[in-house]
């Protein structure tokens, strides 16, 4: 790609190459829109419209939902019984259950285990022998600390390792009223099964308000939850204001300009505040220099979070392929006609959970805020036998039946397109259909990539989406954008991270490893980056330097068993047997399922002439007829006496 510059946009003039590219792949079908570059408008300058309620409120710290029961313990009581309130909970709030110890077997294979020790819940997964019985020392055990989820659903379950957080594969399902494996696990390999990261974006949506390490994927500060559920400062934002002005009794204007009150805020203010989580979209990307954690309600959540949606999702269409409840909602009949008023507080009260019993009343009493004139004959795939005034009727089984999600066992998800009849199908989870080229639209829809900062995003969003689904079409285009973008903002550090990223998987590793230490010049400590430029500095044959970054790794990291793997092995291709020895025998150590390590101390015990730690190794690979056992079995006879 040319690097000659055109000095009025800031951006390389062979980025034009990639606007055929874009035109052809990701705008909206019928036009074709040029993308003017322009220079960067500071993303707070668009806050001049806000309320003075926003302006005040943005200003005020953070108190807690504690303090707001203080004065609303009616609402607070409420609010204690909803799935928000309970999303996150620390493991020793909870009682654990009755039914516990639990054992079960996946696949045939893995041998899981929930049970209580003292006062703690511990989650297991074993290896079993040809029998079907534990090897105890093929067994990893780890402490829960955290429960996401409130059960409505599931719950899911955090362990807390050295100020990191990782995902059990273990988890509890409410459909099925019993344990099973998490979400997008699978009994092989089990190398790695404690190892799922707890990102700070997953804890986004998941947890009140979080305390991030910098430069981590999932390292925090203590305390690590600041709230662990969701609170009312989520919704309302930061109370410390509003406190002191009933505090001092200075109550007489109205509204009240120190709290948000999202019912009062214009149409798209108030849905970006459910639509911090609720709006799933294609792809999510952070808007450059800003943090999803800066966004405060009655702020425009796109100054924040840029949210990508496919043209086929986008609102009007009627053959979407995504479950996200925003844009099903928008896609909904009953949506086009309010004219924008309809909004998830139409039919939710974010303050209230009917109890099941409820449900059904409650939810049609919402249908009939607007439905007023409901007649007998309305109800017509069931042929005008149910009246309107029956309680008992319930609109939501016909018109917002559940389906099953395809990516999540025993889960199914409310079709909120509010259909007609018996509500028709949704094809499932989107993640189902997403292995193929999309044409991506900004949300909401504003019909063209207008300036360079939603470029960046789109070309972030791109680079995400070729990562998670390998999508090949999105590769080259990724890879131009991110290079233009760097070259106008040397500091957008997630854009040079993609840049990175895509050069290595492109072949040129030297390019790649240069972009990853233009990151840790100015972030020294960033776990990801020097990971991965040990991977390349292995791929380019440079061991020494891939094992100085593993080492940084491995010690920033010191109860990661795969981050000593790698350093096991890049030390064994350098036949330095004592070093490959001691980082393997820990990876074992951490994590006793850890196959592939394993299989270095192995070799390690092999070249070094340790015949019987060497045997003692063999039989655990023989007890659990591993695949490896036969190559094993081999290299121990060669030392054999």
């Amino acid at each position: 790609m040319s690097g000659r510059m055109d000095s009025s946009r800031g951006f390389p003039s062979g980025i034009s190459r990639i606007r055929v590219l874009l035109a052809l792949l990701l705008f909206a079908s019928g036009a074709v829109f040029f993308v003017f570059w322009c220079g960067h408008a500071p993303v707070l300058d668009r806050f001049g419209f806000l309320s003075s309620r926003t302006a005040n409120q943005n200003s005020a710290g953070f108190i807690g939902s504690q303090a707001c029961g203080e004065c609303h313990s009616q609402i607070s009581e409420s609010y204690s019984r909803h799935s928000m309130a309970n999303s996150l909970t620390p493991a020793n709030e909870l009682k654990p259950p009755n039914s516990l110890p639990v054992r079960f077997v996946v696949d045939g294979a893995a041998l899981c285990a929930v049970f209580q020790e003292g006062d703690r819940v511990v989650h297991s997964v074993a290896e079993p022998d040809s029998d079907g019985n534990e090897i105890s020392e093929l067994r990893f055990t780890a402490q829960v600390d955290f429960v996401i989820g409130s059960g409505t659903r599931g719950k899911s379950f955090l362990i807390e390792t050295d100020q990191h957080l990782f995902q059990s594969p273990i988890s509890w399902y409410h459909e099925k009223n019993g344990w099973d494996l998490s979400p997008g696990y699978s009994a092989w390999p089990r190398a790695g099964l404690f190892d799922r990261p707890i990102t700070h974006e997953c804890l986004f949506c998941h947890a009140g308000r979080i305390n991030p390490r910098e430069d981590t994927t999932n390292g925090y500060q203590k305390p690590i939850f600041v709230e662990a559920s969701i609170g009312c400062e989520r919704c309302h934002g930061p109370g410390e204001l509003h406190r002191e002005r009933h505090r001092k009794g200075t109550v007489d204007d109205y509204p009240d300009s120190t709290i948000v009150n999202p019912a009062r805020l214009d149409p798209v203010l108030r849905d970006n505040v459910c639509e911090q989580c609720h709006l799933r979209g294609e792809i999510r990307v952070v808007r450059r220099g800003r943090n999803p954690t800066d966004y405060r309600p009655g702020m425009p959540l796109d100054d924040f979070l840029r949210t990508f949606v496919a043209q086929e999702d986008s609102i009007g269409s009627q053959q979407s392929t995504s479950v996200g409840h925003v844009e099903q909602m928008r896609q909904s009949r009953c949506f086009a006609a309010s004219g924008g008023k309809m909004a998830c507080i139409s039919c939710h009260d974010p303050h209230y959970l009917p109890a099941v019993a409820e449900r059904a009343n409650y939810f049609r009493q919402r249908c009939l805020n607007c439905h007023r004139d409901l007649h007998v004959a309305d109800c017509k795939n069931l042929g005008g036998t149910l009246s309107a005034s029956d309680s008992t009727n319930d609109c939501v089984s016909c018109h917002m039946p559940k389906h099953k999600l395809r990516n999540i066992p025993h889960v199914a998800e409310t079709d909120h397109r509010i259909a007609g009849g018996t509500g028709g199908s949704v094809p499932g989870d989107p993640e189902s259909s997403i292995p193929r080229p999309r044409k991506l639209l900004v949300y909401p829809d504003r019909g063209t990539i207008s300036d360079a900062e939603e470029f960046r995003d789109l070309g972030v969003a791109i680079s995400k989406l070729w990562q998670l689904h390998k999508v090949q079409e999105y590769q080259q285009p990724a890879l131009e954008i991110s290079t233009a973008v760097v070259e106008k903002w040397p500091d957008d550090l997630e854009s040079r991270l993609n840049l990175a990223t895509l050069l290595k998987a492109g072949g040129k590793f030297q390019a790649a490893a240069d972009q990853y230490q233009r990151v840790l010049e100015s972030r020294p400590g960033h776990a990801f980056a020097l990971a991965e430029q040990a991977s390349l500095f292995l791929e380019m044959g440079q061991l020494d330097r891939a094992i100085s970054a593993a080492r940084r790794v491995a010690q920033m990291a010191p109860n990661a068993s795969s981050k000593w793997a790698v350093l096991a092995d890049i030390y064994a291709r350098q036949e330095r047997w004592p070093e490959s020895m001691d980082a393997s025998s820990r990876a074992v150590k951490l994590d006793p399922l850890n196959w592939p390590a394993r299989r270095l101390l192995v070799q390690a015990l092999v070249a070094r002439r340790m015949t019987n730690q060497a045997h003692e190794q063999l039989k655990l690979f023989e007890r659990a007829n591993n695949s490896d056992a036969e190559l094993v079995r081999k290299w121990v006879q060669s030392i054999a006496p």
